[in-house]
């Protein structure tokens, strides 16, 4: 009963953890086609891995029950094991670092917790990036869905593909695509290579798989403009502009960045933003959150300098930007917060202290919005003659999708 009540405590105590994490990483996560996720029985979540550990924050919010298999390298230490939980498994190169687990008994391990109707969510690459398609599939995952189908259970495989706005950037939006389950009936027995072969096609079709990366900045680009001002989903548009992109609107979008470029024009995402309406509402709203992320900012200076810190300096590849700015910044942010809060409970009362917590949540919240602004004003003060020819833009690239999917 003690054991089962602790256990209970530590899952509910890391799910707060990186729920606080992936509030602090990203300004929304959004689940497309949710209503595929199966509703009861033993699931298996196969995910692409893309932004290093902040991918397993993201897909929470899809495998909210899910047991995660991880590196080995994240249980070296008790801090580790309590943030991050889960079975551990030593890949090849944890294990050129003289990092060891028992993978025998990491796999029965999985099998047990699938077998009863347990969820699993493996990340088959063994490793994260951010390059224009998946990295090779390691065939621990096919091992397993066949070994529980095998066994007598039935077995449902979902494929998550995880599509980061940009995944460096502090505060990016994300999309995680879900894809049509694999249904694996209880008895039986697929052949190792026709399982592998499934889930990489699974995995495939809710990831983006083009030739180059100046190939993927261009789709990303693209994407990200067709979604602005209105409800498509990011992810979706990355599948159909994977396709191909009709050579007049891939000209259009070459001509409209070389003159961006020329003009000084301020990016998001790849896309030199400017306002869509009437410029005074941007104006009005800028106006009202530029003290708002003063003051953010400003009284947390300590923790902001040592993540931006972190996110020029310790990374090797863009893949874990994030991940270092959020192992830096995050501590020592709550720290610095637990250290100012204590202070002005102190020196000026209760009231005081709310109101930091209030401008850190608010300020967290509305940056993303703050930067879009602070582009798009820019813009138009600045290179207002390429207005026209990037509304025009836009209005070319919604007709060609809505076409495609006519």
């Amino acid at each position: 009963m003690g054991a089962t009540l602790g256990h209970r405590l530590g899952f509910v105590l890391t799910r707060t953890v990186w729920g606080l994490l992936a509030f602090l990483s990203f300004n929304r996560i959004r689940v497309v086609r949710a209503e595929r996720l199966p509703r009861g029985g033993p699931v298996l979540y196969v995910g692409l891995h893309r932004n290093g550990v902040l991918d397993g924050a993201a897909y929470l919010r899809v495998a909210r029950r899910a047991e995660f298999v991880i590196s080995a390298q994240w249980h070296r230490s008790l801090a580790g094991r309590l943030l991050f939980p889960g079975i551990a498994v030593a890949r090849d190169k944890d294990r050129e670092r003289g990092i060891k687990a028992d993978n025998a008994g990491a796999f029965r391990e999985a099998l047990e917790h699938l077998a009863p109707g347990g969820q699993l969510l493996i990340l088959p690459e063994g490793t994260s990036s951010l390059g224009p398609r998946h990295l090779p599939f390691k065939p621990g995952a096919a091992r397993l869905a066949g070994e529980v189908a095998a066994s007598g259970v039935a077995l449902s495989i979902v494929p998550l593909g995880i599509h980061y706005e940009c995944a460096w950037e502090w505060q990016s939006r994300v999309e995680i695509l879900v894809g049509e389950p694999l249904q694996i009936p209880a008895g039986a027995r697929v052949p190792q290579d026709e399982m592998e072969a499934r889930i990489a096609a699974a995995l495939e079709a809710v990831g983006v798989n083009v030739e180059t990366e100046e190939r993927l900045r261009l789709i990303e680009a693209l994407a990200y403009a067709a979604t602005l001002g209105t409800r498509r989903s990011y992810a979706e548009c990355l599948k159909r502009l994977e396709a191909g992109v009709p050579a007049k609107l891939e000209a259009a979008a070459a001509a409209l960045l070389d003159a961006a470029r020329v003009e000084g024009a301020r990016l998001h995402q790849g896309v030199p933003l400017m306002p869509v309406g009437a410029v005074a509402p941007y104006v009005l709203l800028w106006l009202l959150l530029a003290p708002l992320e003063a003051a953010f900012l400003l009284s947390n200076a300590p923790a902001v300098a040592g993540a931006v810190w972190a996110s020029r300096t310790l990374p090797d590849e863009r893949n874990v930007i994030a991940l270092w700015r959020m192992l830096v910044g995050m501590p020592l942010g709550a720290l610095w917060a637990a250290f100012l809060c204590a202070l002005l409970l102190a020196l000026a009362g209760p009231l005081w202290a709310l109101l930091y917590v209030a401008v850190c949540i608010a300020g967290v919240r509305a940056y993303y919005r703050f930067r879009k602004l602070s582009i798009a004003l820019y813009n138009v003060l600045f290179v207002r003659r390429l207005r026209d020819e990037l509304l025009n833009f836009r209005l070319a690239l919604a007709a060609s999708l809505d076409a495609e999917r006519r």
